[in-house]
């Protein structure tokens, strides 16, 4: 089963939602952390998903996997997608989503009828990634406490700095979670060699 999402992440990877329109994005080696995949292309947009735990309570508990991707760029959004593992009716009627980490509630939006039900951007996406670095379960739940999926976060941190030195922003104020003062400038969104800071 770890197998066959390793592949979905190597799929996610070369298609995320932040990839660069050309050329087209080659993904690179696929890593693991922990419970997490994580993989980034030529490009330097990163995508880690969530793997099925091999402890508790392993798929049954899972409820499908849940992604975060971002792009090289400055200004690129981080971007946290789920796909649950329900049918899409009964997804869809649920309406609305709460994302709880650690049992706190972090974020709440609209169920959508498309490929990423639950998508998170933007200073929602940030708000979310910051209680994930420190946080141990995530989960997602309808506005009327129906379980939608649970998902480990036993190495999310770590994937996460590793999106951070892969983009070299170690240190940098956009920082996942090696945060510091220095200001990213991206020079070529190809690749992250000819890239400065000041």
């Amino acid at each position: 089963m770890r197998t066959f999402f390793l592949g979905l992440t190597l799929a996610l990877t070369a298609a995320a939602p932040l990839a660069a329109a050309s050329p087209a994005p080659i993904p690179g080696e696929v890593k693991i952390f922990r419970n997490w995949a994580v993989g980034c292309d030529n490009a330097g947009t990163c995508t880690m998903t969530a793997l099925v735990p091999e402890e508790d309570g392993g798929y049954d508990k899972w409820g499908g996997p849940v992604s975060i991707s971002r792009g090289a760029g400055n200004s690129d959004d981080i971007v946290i997608t789920a796909r649950p593992d329900m049918e899409d009716e009964k997804l869809v009627a649920l309406d609305r989503y709460q994302m709880l980490i650690d049992g706190k509630l972090v974020d709440t939006g609209a169920i959508r009828k498309e490929d990423y039900p639950i998508r998170i951007v933007g200073a929602d996406a940030a708000k979310a990634i910051n209680a994930i670095v420190s946080g141990s379960v995530l989960k997602f739940i309808a506005m009327d406490g129906t379980p939608i999926s649970e998902i480990s976060l036993a190495g999310s941190s770590a994937g996460l700095r590793y999106f951070d030195a892969i983009q070299k922003r170690d240190g940098t104020r956009s920082a996942l979670v090696a945060k510091g003062r220095v200001r990213i400038v991206p020079i070529c969104p190809l690749f992250l060699s000819s890239r400065s800071r000041r």
